[in-house]
């Protein structure tokens, strides 16, 4: 899955037990140092989650692009790529 973001495509992490049935949803989102920083955490989390039933999503809203920007150390380009990472979500399925 994906959802477009600002324009850009970016990948929805989905994290599901085997079968199709319905299962009640959870959406993880990762804060402004991003996903890939405590991957490992969320992995964990979402396995968790799963075992109890679950189906996780996690919103990937960094690109490439942002993640630069976002390990940058420039304060006010950080603040601003999330805000309008954050404010440009829009599902496509």
């Amino acid at each position: 899955m994906h959802y477009v973001a600002d324009g850009r495509r970016v990948e929805l992490l989905q994290y599901a037990a085997g079968g199709e049935e319905t299962r009640p949803a959870i959406v993880l989102l990762h804060g402004a140092s991003g996903y890939q920083r405590f991957r490992s955490l969320f992995e964990r989390y979402a396995a968790l989650l799963v075992g109890n039933g679950y189906r996780v999503y996690a919103l990937m809203y960094y690109d490439k692009h942002d993640q630069r920007v976002m390990t940058s150390g420039d304060r006010d380009a950080q603040q601003d790529n999330y805000e309008r990472r954050v404010a440009s979500v829009s599902y496509t399925h």
